[in-house]
C-alpha cells in the first residue's frame, strides 16, 4: 500500500527528525511517501502529485497550523477528487508515543475495514 503523508513544518515539533519517526512507525503498512525525506526530483512539485496520484491512502499529521498550509489544503483536494482515503492524526509538541498508538490503531481498523494485508505480511 503506498501511503502519502500530508504535513506542515509550519509547526517546529514537526522536523526531520519526527517524520523520520513518522516512516517508521508508518512502513509497517506499507510504503510511506514524505517529500522532505522522499523527494529527490528537479521537478519536486510534479513529484509530489505523481506520488499523491499513486498513493493508496494519505495519512494527514493534523498539527496546530496545519490549516494554514497552502499545500496540505491542495494535497487533500486532490486526495478527495481522487477518492483516495484520508486518514487523520493529530500531532502536539512531544507526543510521539500518542502518535505512534494512534497510527497503529487507525491503520489497523482502516485495513481490517478495507481488508488489505501490509505488503511484509
Amino acid at each position: 500500500m503506498n501511503i502519502f503523508v500530508s504535513y506542515t513544518t509550519r509547526d517546529s515539533y514537526i522536523d526531520k527528525e519526527f517524520l523520520a519517526f513518522i516512516s517508521n512507525n508508518v512502513s509497517i503498512f506499507g510504503l510511506p511517501y514524505i517529500d522532505l525525506l522522499d523527494n529527490y526530483a528537479t521537478d519536486k512539485q510534479t513529484h509530489v502529485e505523481t506520488m499523491l496520484h499513486s498513493s493508496d491512502l494519505v495519512l494527514l499529521l493534523s498539527s496546530k497550523l496545519i490549516n494554514e498550509s497552502h499545500w496540505v489544503h491542495w494535497e487533500l483536494t486532490q486526495a478527495k477528487k481522487l477518492n483516495i482515503p484520508i486518514l487523520e492524526v493529530c500531532v502536539k509538541e512531544n507526543n510521539k508515543g500518542q502518535v505512534s498508538e494512534e497510527i497503529f490503531s487507525r491503520f489497523k481498523l482502516y485495513t481490517e475495514a478495507n481488508k488489505k494485508i501490509p505488503a511484509d505480511a
